[in-house]
Protein backbone atom coordinates (compact mmCIF):
# COMPACT_ATOMS: atom_id res chain seq x y z
CA UNK A 1 0.00 0.00 0.00
CA UNK A 2 2.87 2.38 0.71
CA UNK A 3 3.84 2.30 -2.98
CA UNK A 4 0.36 3.31 -4.16
CA UNK A 5 -0.81 6.86 -4.70
CA UNK A 6 -2.90 8.57 -2.00
CA UNK A 7 -5.97 8.30 -4.26
CA UNK A 8 -5.44 4.55 -4.73
CA UNK A 9 -5.02 4.07 -0.97
CA UNK A 10 -8.21 6.03 -0.23
CA UNK A 11 -10.15 4.00 -2.82
CA UNK A 12 -8.89 0.72 -1.40
CA UNK A 13 -9.73 1.74 2.18
CA UNK A 14 -13.20 2.90 1.08
CA UNK A 15 -13.82 -0.57 -0.39
CA UNK A 16 -13.28 -2.25 3.00
CA UNK A 17 -15.99 -3.11 5.51
CA UNK A 18 -15.83 -1.56 8.97
CA UNK A 19 -14.79 -4.94 10.42
CA UNK A 20 -11.96 -5.20 7.86
CA UNK A 21 -10.69 -1.71 8.74
CA UNK A 22 -10.72 -2.53 12.45
CA UNK A 23 -8.89 -5.80 11.80
CA UNK A 24 -6.25 -4.04 9.70
CA UNK A 25 -5.65 -1.35 12.31
CA UNK A 26 -5.16 -4.06 14.93
CA UNK A 27 -2.69 -5.94 12.72
CA UNK A 28 0.93 -5.19 13.55
CA UNK A 29 1.98 -6.66 10.19
CA UNK A 30 -0.12 -3.95 8.50
CA UNK A 31 0.66 -0.87 10.62
CA UNK A 32 4.35 -1.48 11.42
CA UNK A 33 7.10 0.16 9.43
CA UNK A 34 9.55 -2.31 7.81
CA UNK A 35 12.29 -1.43 10.31
CA UNK A 36 9.93 -2.35 13.18
CA UNK A 37 9.62 -5.95 12.01
CA UNK A 38 11.88 -8.54 13.63
CA UNK A 39 14.74 -9.93 11.58
CA UNK A 40 13.78 -12.88 9.37
CA UNK A 41 13.70 -16.16 11.29
CA UNK A 42 16.11 -17.78 8.81
CA UNK A 43 18.79 -15.26 9.74
CA UNK A 44 20.98 -16.23 12.67
CA UNK A 45 20.45 -13.63 15.38
CA UNK A 46 20.52 -13.83 19.15
CA UNK A 47 19.83 -10.22 20.13
CA UNK A 48 17.89 -7.53 18.31
CA UNK A 49 18.84 -4.02 19.45
CA UNK A 50 16.57 -1.05 18.76
CA UNK A 51 18.77 2.00 19.17
CA UNK A 52 16.57 4.94 18.29
CA UNK A 53 15.11 8.12 19.70
CA UNK A 54 11.94 8.93 21.58
CA UNK A 55 8.73 8.31 19.65
CA UNK A 56 10.20 5.74 17.22
CA UNK A 57 7.97 2.95 18.53
CA UNK A 58 10.43 0.81 20.50
CA UNK A 59 7.89 -0.19 23.17
CA UNK A 60 5.18 -1.11 20.67
CA UNK A 61 7.75 -2.99 18.59
CA UNK A 62 8.94 -4.91 21.65
CA UNK A 63 5.40 -5.74 22.80
CA UNK A 64 4.30 -6.89 19.35
CA UNK A 65 7.45 -9.02 18.92
CA UNK A 66 6.84 -10.72 22.28
CA UNK A 67 3.21 -11.41 21.28
CA UNK A 68 4.37 -12.81 17.94
CA UNK A 69 6.62 -15.20 19.89
CA UNK A 70 3.72 -16.15 22.19
CA UNK A 71 1.57 -16.94 19.15
CA UNK A 72 4.36 -19.07 17.66
CA UNK A 73 4.66 -21.10 20.87
CA UNK A 74 0.86 -21.41 21.09
CA UNK A 75 0.70 -22.73 17.53
CA UNK A 76 3.36 -25.31 18.39
CA UNK A 77 1.65 -26.17 21.70
CA UNK A 78 4.98 -25.64 23.45
CA UNK A 79 5.75 -24.34 26.94
CA UNK A 80 6.75 -20.67 26.85
CA UNK A 81 8.51 -18.65 29.54
CA UNK A 82 9.03 -14.93 28.87
CA UNK A 83 11.31 -12.58 30.80
CA UNK A 84 10.57 -8.86 31.03
CA UNK A 85 13.57 -6.88 32.27
CA UNK A 86 13.98 -3.17 32.97
CA UNK A 87 15.75 -0.95 35.49
CA UNK A 88 12.96 -1.30 38.10
CA UNK A 89 9.75 -3.27 38.61
CA UNK A 90 7.77 -0.03 38.22
CA UNK A 91 9.30 0.57 34.80
CA UNK A 92 8.45 -2.95 33.63
CA UNK A 93 4.88 -2.44 34.82
CA UNK A 94 4.35 1.12 33.61
CA UNK A 95 6.16 0.84 30.26
CA UNK A 96 6.39 -2.75 29.07
CA UNK A 97 3.09 -3.98 30.50
CA UNK A 98 0.60 -1.17 31.16
CA UNK A 99 1.97 1.55 28.90
CA UNK A 100 -0.02 2.86 25.96
CA UNK A 101 2.06 0.65 23.66
CA UNK A 102 2.74 -2.12 26.17
CA UNK A 103 1.81 -5.78 26.32
CA UNK A 104 -1.65 -5.38 27.84
CA UNK A 105 -2.80 -2.97 25.11
CA UNK A 106 -1.23 -5.00 22.31
CA UNK A 107 -2.74 -8.24 23.66
CA UNK A 108 -6.19 -6.61 23.82
CA UNK A 109 -5.86 -5.47 20.18
CA UNK A 110 -5.12 -9.07 19.20
CA UNK A 111 -7.99 -10.46 21.27
CA UNK A 112 -5.74 -12.27 23.76
CA UNK A 113 -6.28 -12.41 27.52
CA UNK A 114 -3.62 -10.68 29.63
CA UNK A 115 -3.60 -11.51 33.36
CA UNK A 116 -1.35 -9.43 35.62
CA UNK A 117 -1.86 -7.98 39.06
CA UNK A 118 -0.33 -4.50 39.02
CA UNK A 119 2.36 -5.30 41.57
CA UNK A 120 2.88 -8.99 40.78
CA UNK A 121 6.18 -10.28 39.43
CA UNK A 122 4.39 -12.84 37.28
CA UNK A 123 1.82 -12.57 34.49
CA UNK A 124 0.13 -14.79 31.95
CA UNK A 125 -1.02 -14.37 28.39
CA UNK A 126 -3.79 -16.72 27.29
CA UNK A 127 -4.27 -17.30 23.59
CA UNK A 128 -7.40 -19.15 22.50
CA UNK A 129 -7.39 -20.80 19.08
CA UNK A 130 -10.60 -19.57 17.40
CA UNK A 131 -10.97 -22.80 15.39
CA UNK A 132 -10.43 -25.37 18.14
CA UNK A 133 -11.01 -23.40 21.34
CA UNK A 134 -7.67 -24.74 22.61
CA UNK A 135 -6.04 -22.48 25.20
CA UNK A 136 -2.32 -21.81 25.43
CA UNK A 137 -0.69 -19.88 28.24
CA UNK A 138 2.63 -18.06 28.02
CA UNK A 139 4.09 -17.33 31.46
CA UNK A 140 5.86 -14.04 32.19
CA UNK A 141 8.37 -13.10 34.88
CA UNK A 142 9.38 -9.54 35.76
CA UNK A 143 13.04 -8.86 36.60
CA UNK A 144 15.20 -5.81 37.18
CA UNK A 145 18.82 -4.81 36.81
CA UNK A 146 19.01 -4.18 40.57
CA UNK A 147 19.60 -7.85 41.50
CA UNK A 148 21.58 -9.53 38.71
CA UNK A 149 21.48 -12.99 40.31
CA UNK A 150 17.65 -13.18 40.21
CA UNK A 151 17.59 -13.97 36.46
CA UNK A 152 20.25 -16.66 36.68
CA UNK A 153 19.07 -20.06 35.47
CA UNK A 154 15.59 -18.96 34.40
CA UNK A 155 15.76 -20.67 30.98
CA UNK A 156 13.62 -18.08 29.23
CA UNK A 157 12.44 -18.81 25.71
CA UNK A 158 11.88 -15.11 25.01
CA UNK A 159 13.34 -12.06 26.78
CA UNK A 160 12.52 -8.38 26.32
CA UNK A 161 15.22 -6.19 27.87
CA UNK A 162 14.02 -2.58 27.79
CA UNK A 163 16.06 0.60 28.24
CA UNK A 164 19.30 -1.33 28.76
CA UNK A 165 21.41 1.85 28.75
CA UNK A 166 19.54 3.10 31.85
CA UNK A 167 20.10 -0.07 33.90
CA UNK A 168 22.21 -0.22 37.04
CA UNK A 169 24.91 -2.55 35.79
CA UNK A 170 25.59 -4.12 39.16
CA UNK A 171 27.88 -7.12 39.45
CA UNK A 172 26.80 -10.27 41.32
CA UNK A 173 29.08 -12.54 43.38
CA UNK A 174 30.09 -14.45 40.23
CA UNK A 175 31.03 -11.28 38.33
CA UNK A 176 27.94 -11.15 36.12
CA UNK A 177 25.48 -8.37 35.40
CA UNK A 178 21.76 -8.83 34.83
CA UNK A 179 22.41 -8.78 31.08
CA UNK A 180 25.14 -11.42 31.16
CA UNK A 181 22.96 -13.63 33.39
CA UNK A 182 20.04 -13.26 30.95
CA UNK A 183 22.39 -14.04 28.07
CA UNK A 184 23.34 -17.36 29.66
Amino acid sequence: MANRSPAERRAWIASLTEAEVIALLASWDFVARPEQMAPVADDAWRWWALITGRGWGKTRTGAEWVLDRCEQFAKAGARHLVGLVNKTHDEVRSLQIEGESGLAAAAARRGHQWHHAGTALHAQLVIIDPDTGRRHTSHFEVHTSVKPDKVRGRNFHTVWCDELAAWDHKIDAQGNTTFTNVDM
